[in-house]
């Protein structure tokens, strides 16, 4: 009689490992499968315990694939410390001393499992998960002696116990392993998709809209001159105490309005990211019955939009204002622009993430995930999109959806998997003069 428990997928959740040690709970004797075991209970800490769980553990991962992966997408499960019709109140040690012990026998290069404790009406139990064999593994054998079990050994499961394996469970491994023969399976069955529908942000800014700041900024610092009593400038030698000519601020002056044309594109973007807004994640999921490892996630953005990370190092500074040749009463009224004190470098909004890259540009953004379980998902970094449009083109860009290439490579499989999102504005455009750090007064 099968355990009542849905069979057709992984057991990862906290509940669904609940709903595991119930099922064994209301289980009859006779119920133990290739797929579980349960085990009254076992003192943690003796050598026998550790032996007997890394029996079922070499066991579950000789299984041939079709075998196992009928049965909760080829996992195995060992529960310790429950039992048809009892519950044992297990002392669990720290896993980080548990694995070190089991992998006396396993080896440290044996199957991957983990633990999982379970607690039902105050009392604790013990899940060890065993994860999916696949093709072209080899086999695990036992490699430290242990009562009659000599190392090398080789355990199977025949129904519900672990024992030794016998010439068909040898040529069943052996089909295992020249199944993945012709290389690795080509990758396949992850999906890529954003966390947020608006997903790039729109900043309106050209060089008409950049010439209209640099002309603002041109009139403020002009010299503005009032009437001398004794007919000579404001500027002349005996009224200046810093040794500059008006001469020397012109050319201060020209010079500043060079840079900070040049500093203005940059400035707006950094503006835009310290606003925090549009902060997107892209959200992977492992749609197979396998594990895989080393994931990789490359998003190459196309046409306006770029990329950037959520602390992206953007030069956001403007250059020094030049002042006017002091003192002189000559431009006490004139409209002086100043930076805002509040300007932040980029350093200031946020912390480099791990495991994520922008390549120079923007273009490209690379994530590596790392593992991903069989049904397992996760979700990457924060980054956000911008995407720079003239005026002319706004109507027409504000809500205009953009393409991106999605690529996916795996350590253990080969080829890339390519897919396209679709990726649609936030609505909201920000205007140059919004962003820009300049005051009038």
């Amino acid at each position: 009689m099968p355990l009542n428990i849905d069979t057709t997928q992984q057991l990862r959740s906290s509940p669904h490992l609940r709903n595991l040690v119930q099922a064994v709970l209301d289980a009859h004797d006779a119920d133990e499968q290739h797929y579980v075991e349960w085990k009254g209970n076992l003192d943690l800490k003796t050598k026998e315990a550790h032996f007997s769980i890394a029996k079922c553990i070499l066991a579950m991962s000789n299984r041939p694939v079709e075998l196992a992966k009928a049965y909760f997408n080829g996992c195995g499960y060992m529960v310790i410390g429950a039992e048809p019709g009892h519950m044992h109140d297990l002392e669990v040690p720290d896993m980080a001393d548990l694995e070190p012990w089991v992998q006396r026998y396993t080896g440290p290069e044996g199957p991957t499992w983990t633990g999982h404790t379970v607690r039902i009406d105050g009392s604790t139990a013990l899940v060890i998960t065993v994860e999916p064999p696949s093709d072209g593994d080899r086999l695990h054998p036992l490699v430290k002696e242990s009562g009659s079990y000599h190392a090398g050994t080789v355990f199977v499961r025949h129904q519900a116990r672990s024992a030794p394996m016998n010439v068909a469970d040898l040529r069943a491994l052996e089909h295992r392993l020249l199944a993945g023969s012709a290389g690795p399976a080509a990758i396949s069955g992850i999906e890529v998709e954003p966390n947020i529908k608006g997903a790039i942000q729109i900043i309106e800014v050209d060089s008409d809209l950049i010439d209209k700041v640099i002309d603002r900024e041109r009139e403020a610092l002009k010299i503005k001159r009032k009437t001398s009593t004794s007919g000579a400038g404001m500027l002349s030698a005996h009224n200046r105490i810093d040794g500059r000519t008006e001469s020397d601020y012109r050319n201060a002056r020209t010079q500043y309005l060079f840079d900070l044309r040049q500093a203005l594109p940059d400035h707006v973007i950094h503006s835009a990211l310290e606003r925090r807004q549009g902060e997107l994640r892209l959200r992977v999921t492992n749609t197979t019955s396998h594990p895989m490892s080393d994931v990789m996630i490359r998003l190459q953005v196309e046409g306006d939009v770029r990329a950037f990370e959520e602390a992206i190092d953007v030069d956001g500074d403007l250059p020094d204002r030049p002042a006017p040749p002091s003192p002189s009463d000559a431009f006490a009224n004139m409209p002086m622009m100043h930076h805002q004190a509040s300007l932040l470098r980029a350093s200031d909004f946020g912390l480099m993430q791990k495991g994520v890259e922008v390549a120079p540009g923007g273009r490209q953004i690379t994530f590596r995930i790392g593992a991903l379980h069989a049904s397992e998902s996760t979700t990457t970094p924060t980054f956000v999109l911008l995407a720079c449009v003239n005026q002319a083109s706004l109507e027409e860009e504000r809500y205009a959806p953009r393409r991106a290439t999605v690529q996916i490579s795996s350590g253990e499989r080969s080829g890339v998997q390519e897919t396209e999102l679709v990726l649609n504005t936030t609505g909201v455009t920000w205007n140059l003069n919004e962003l820009i750090e300049l005051d009038l007064r």
